[in-house]
């Protein structure tokens, strides 16, 4: 009877840690997806350079104005 317990035990255990990684499978990135990623975080990091420069200029334009 305690054998038959433990061998039911590691089948319910075999199965949830089975269903676990599935499910983690299922979740991953691919590589399409980190591409576009990257490739949105480049574009943003890009407009966010070139508002702080205009930004800066425009400050600095009216601090040296006469």
């Amino acid at each position: 009877m305690l054998v038959y317990l433990q061998k039911k035990i590691l089948e319910v255990k075999k199965q949830c840690i089975s269903d676990e990684v599935k499910s983690d499978k299922a979740n991953l990135a691919t590589k399409e997806d980190l591409a576009n990623t990257k490739a949105e975080m480049i574009k943003w990091m890009f407009i966010f350079g070139v508002g702080q420069l205009a930004a800066m200029f425009g400050l600095l334009y009216f601090f040296f104005k006469k």
